[in-house]
């Protein structure tokens, strides 16, 4: 990601060492070598989470020399670890009018001792709120915002698509063992992004891990319908997979002589399938437990299907070739025989 001299001078370091705030350096740092590799013709850099500027003040200067704007979006209320009562509490936050944390003047005063009123745009508000409301697309988003599994979850769900195909995802505080920090930014962020099969690792230093929106994606949806909490919304099912798991499939059905129409997800190529023959079940396969095993090369996958809705799913790791091999164990046989 980096090859020697940071790209911050070294007045822009020291002022951004010296923020107010919970990054380390060596993580801000990294934190500006990610976002000096972003394309800022993919779009703008925008931060999830930015408290009283730290991080700010190692992205602003990199997307000032980048031609673009970092906007940055906040509550300013503080994170739940922010609140009186848990170690990272800072009264002197607090507004005592309201008697809660704002951040914001902080944060204002932070952007302009560092010169970035020109470069940096606050957006103040909740995160979920504005992204519903976001449309552009981004060439790098850092989320470090609250670290409760809702929150941290509604940050992915509304900002992760937002990446342009290209972009980059940076994500703070991401921690593998629990005895090091708060699961939510690994299980509900980090986690999800790389099994989505739209990111991609790139790099890490410490908590901060960066990932790239991959370019080759095939991405399909379903309407469902209308969402049940609001008539006025739509639920759309989306399904994203990079386009070399396609191609590698038409390739294998090809070279076996068939040509392939559909290529669906697995899950849904066995509801599918059920459909075919489940009328020749007792009553259409009402009200009744329909299971479903598919036994691949090295997962047995299992589904049990009750008026076509899946009520349980299992994968185990156990295939044709372990039953082969466990029959060339036994009987002598040789894997042709098997």
């Amino acid at each position: 990601m980096n090859g020697g001299a940071t790209p911050l001078s070294s007045a822009e370091l020291d002022r951004a060492r010296q923020a107010r705030g919970f990054m380390p350096d060596d993580e801000g740092e990294a934190l500006a070598w990610a976002a000096a590799s972003a394309d800022p013709a993919l779009g703008p850099f925008l931060e999830v989470g930015s408290y009283c500027g730290k991080s700010a003040c190692y992205l602003g200067p990199v997307a000032a020399r980048a031609g673009t704007v970092l906007y940055c979006l906040d509550h300013h209320r503080g994170s739940e670890e922010n609140q009186p009562g848990w170690p990272w509490h800072e009264p002197d936050l607090v507004d005592p009018a309201v008697g809660q944390i704002d951040s914001l003047p902080f944060f204002r005063r932070t952007i302009h001792d560092a010169g970035l009123e020109e470069t940096v745009v606050a957006l103040v508000g909740h995160s979920p709120v504005v992204a519903r409301h976001w449309s552009t697309p981004l060439s790098f988003l850092f989320i470090d915002g609250g670290h409760g599994a809702d929150v941290a979850r509604a940050d992915y769900d509304g900002w992760t698509a937002k990446v342009a195909s290209g972009g980059l995802l940076a994500i703070h505080d991401v921690f593998t063992d629990p005895a090091d920090g708060g699961q939510a930014p690994h299980e509900q962020i980090y986690q999800p992004a790389l099994a989505s099969g739209i990111f991609a690792d790139v790099s890490a230093a410490g908590s901060l891990r960066v990932l790239r929106a991959l370019e080759e994606v095939n991405l399909d949806f379903q309407v469902i319908g209308p969402a049940p909490s609001n008539p006025e919304e739509v639920e759309v099912l989306i399904a994203a997979t990079r386009k070399e798991k396609v191609s590698d499939r038409f390739a294998v059905a090809e070279n076996a002589g068939l040509k392939p129409l559909v290529i669906d997800v697995e899950s849904f190529a066995q509801m599918s399938a059920l459909e075919l023959v489940i009328n020749q079940l007792p009553g259409g396969g009402k009200e009744q437990n329909v299971a479903i095993v598919d036994v691949g090369a090295n997962v047995m996958q299992i589904a049990v299907v009750r008026n076509g809705q899946s009520v349980y799913t299992r994968e185990q790791a156990f295939g044709g070739n372990q039953l082969s091999a466990d029959i060339v164990a036994r009987y002598g046989m040789s894997p042709e025989e098997a």
